[in-house]
């Protein structure tokens, strides 16, 4: 029962198939950066265990099948660098809960899990120490989690926990257009002014 697929940054090419339905135990699908072209079939609406689908960078075209709103498990979407109407992604986007507004500071960041994925936490803080921002409960070991926080502006202390305390989740965080840097190298946690 396979609940990971990972098959980006290559060259594949060709429409999905109908038989990508099939995989009903699917937890992460990433064709990100493919060729793939044609419609997205409507059996990606039977993937309903599905909480990744990342499907960016490739020459998809047509409507959204209506099936993808069967989809509520998913914590993220991205169907950017396609060829589907921004309209259409957007109103399913809302549809699944999984639109994005921010009248303060945004905060990106791409976490890749270690082995024990259960074990990683993370913070956002203020100076007086209170927390804007947190995130954990990963299950998928060796998987970027790509995620979107709103903080205010002195939002600046972003804390990287490994309950295992032997380290080895990385961070990319980018926050008003500064990237930030987090290698895996350190014991139980690890603090990174996300202001400087």
């Amino acid at each position: 029962s396979l609940a990971v697929l990972g098959l980006y940054n290559n060259m594949f090419s060709g429409s999905l198939p109908s038989e990508i339905g099939l995989l009903d135990n699917l937890l992460y699908l990433n064709l990100r950066n493919n060729v793939l072209n044609g419609t997205l079939p409507s059996e990606i609406g039977l993937l309903t265990n599905l909480q990744y689908l990342i499907l960016e960078g490739n020459k998809l075209s047509g409507p959204l099948p209506t099936e993808i709103l069967r989809l509520t498990n998913l914590t993220q979407l991205e169907l950017s660098g396609n060829l589907f109407s921004e309209e259409e992604v957007d109103e399913v986007m809302v549809s699944l809960g999984l639109d994005f507004s921010c009248n303060e500071t945004i905060v990106e960041m791409a976490l890749t899990s270690d082995h024990s994925p259960d074990e990683t936490t993370w913070e956002i803080t203020i100076g007086d120490g209170s927390v804007v921002a947190s995130g954990g409960g990963y299950v998928l070991e060796s998987i970027t989690h790509d995620e979107k926080v709103c903080v205010p502006l002195d939002g600046c202390n972003f804390t990287l926990f490994d309950q295992d305390e032997d380290g080895g989740p990385t961070v990319e965080i980018t926050r008003l257009g500064k990237v930030y840097q987090i290698d895996g190298a350190f014991t139980n946690q690890v603090v990174v002014d996300i202001c400087a």
